[in-house]
């Protein structure tokens, strides 16, 4: 016979932290490909962060499986 186990109720069990995968494509000035990496984040948000660090004034897309999370393009500074 197999045996019950029983959790108890004042137990807090943490779940596994698990990221996500991630990929970009940044763009050069003539929207050639330049590069292109996989790479793993927290969030949408925390992946959006790091490629915007990562490549500052770059135009780029982040890609979740086959989901298009951003487009991030340069900000233009008006004069």
């Amino acid at each position: 016979m197999g045996t019950a186990v029983r959790h108890s109720s004042s137990r807090c069990f943490k779940e596994p932290h698990l990221s996500l995968s991630y990929r970009y494509y940044c763009h050069d000035s003539d929207g050639r490909l330049h590069s292109a990496e996989w790479f793993d984040a927290d969030s949408d948000k925390q992946a959006v962060e790091l490629i915007q660090a990562e490549h500052p004034g770059g135009t780029c897309e982040i890609w979740q499986e086959t989901r298009l999370v951003a487009k991030i393009t340069p900000e233009r500074l008006s004069a």
